[in-house]
């Protein structure tokens, strides 16, 4: 029998932008099986009463411990891992890094353009290897930096 595509909102924290790359804000995953302690986004199922973006909002407040600033939409994919399905609806959201919590469990990632993933390899889940290169070209196409190296969205 097929597996069923479950859906999913997971939220990319993005704490900086410079010309070299872009930091993401990640956790560790606490889970019973093959994919317990890998890095991974705030996220999880999206309930029937919601919406992909109010379970996006619910995830990033209930794991990161703090309201969710605005959020916007990025993709949406899908990965098949050996005992599941996942419809992942994307979003992003600018938080600063010294406002989220850090501990063993949590930390922000610095992902260098030209060397897209390489430093995070075996060590996240694998659907997020293709969100992070795609949200890599994304940011590229879509922002400028300024003189002082901070984000400046395109009009």
């Amino acid at each position: 029998m097929a597996k069923k595509f479950i859906p999913v909102s997971i939220v990319l924290v993005l704490t900086a932008v410079s010309k070299e790359g872009f930091s993401l804000w990640m956790q560790k995953r606490k889970e019973e099986g093959s994919l317990n302690d890998f890095w991974e986004f705030p996220g999880g199922k999206v309930e029937s009463d919601e919406t992909p973006i109010e379970a996006a909002c619910r995830e990033f407040e209930e794991e990161v411990g703090v309201e969710c600033p605005k959020i916007e939409e990025f993709k949406v994919t899908t990965h098949s891992y050996t005992d599941r399905n996942v419809l992942l609806n994307v979003f992003y959201l600018y938080h600063p890094a010294e406002k989220l919590p850090k501990s063993e469990r949590q930390k922000t990632f610095f992902i260098n353009f030209k060397k897209g993933t390489q430093l995070l390899e075996g060590k996240m889940l694998a659907a997020n290897y293709s969100i992070v290169e795609s949200f890599s070209k994304y940011l590229q196409s879509n922002f400028l930096l300024e003189a002082k190296d901070t984000l400046c969205p395109l009009s």
